[in-house]
């Protein structure tokens, strides 16, 4: 998931390859963005962190990277897409630890890079699976869904058993979700459409009340 960027005439520059520093130059969001060229007329263009740029040594342009230095450089920058990518993901809404390692890794990351991402996610507190769970379930609640619905909705989105029950339990608790309230409603609902009591019955078995 590195961002290479060339004209239509250029190969994808190999991570097997010396390559030039054509440019590295400063971005306003405080990473580096390093031009490569091989002597095969290969180009790529790479953003990477700041720190990794130091951490490779700070290449500059007309210097010339090694094949493991050139390898190097296009996996830093494919680590710092992975996170540059969670942090687009996490800005639409909440996601579990699992649900968003298997979005990174749809999205084409690699495996090791979407558990950087994830990981890195978790350290700076913008995933907090608790807080998250409880605002799923609250939400699944004002849609009118039972407890049981909730709680597969929770599994399904990469919570664990005892984070979704505990979400579940904790709004219940303060009053956020009342899924009896629920129940009550849904059976008036079908009071009203005519519905006999074995029919009520069975529809409150499918709805998971």
């Amino acid at each position: 998931m590195s961002s290479t960027s060339g004209n239509s005439r250029s190969k994808k520059i190999s991570e097997a390859a010396e390559a030039a520093v054509t440019a590295a130059v400063m971005t306003q969001e405080g990473a580096v963005r390093v031009s490569l060229r091989t002597a095969a007329g290969e180009r790529g263009s790479y953003l990477i962190t700041r720190a990794d740029w130091g951490r490779i040594g700070s290449p500059e342009r007309g210097q010339v990277l090694s094949a493991e230095e050139t390898a190097r450089l296009i996996r830093l920058a494919e680590r710092r897409g992975a996170v540059a990518r969670a942090l687009n993901i996490l800005a639409y809404g909440d996601n579990s630890r699992l649900n968003l390692r298997r979005k990174l890794i749809r999205s084409g990351c690699r495996r090791e890079d979407a558990d950087y991402a994830v990981d890195l996610m978790t350290r700076h507190n913008y995933i907090r699976e608790d807080d998250a769970a409880r605002r799923q379930a609250e939400l699944c609640c004002k849609k009118g869904w039972s407890e049981r619905k909730t709680l597969s909705f929770l599994f399904a989105h990469g919570y664990s058993q005892e984070t979704a029950r505990a979400a579940v339990a904790a709004a219940q608790a303060d009053g956020t979700a009342d899924f009896q309230a629920n129940r009550e409603s849904f059976i008036e609902k079908k009071r009203a459409e005519g519905k006999t009591p074995d029919e009520i019955r069975t529809a409150l078995w499918r709805a998971g009340f």
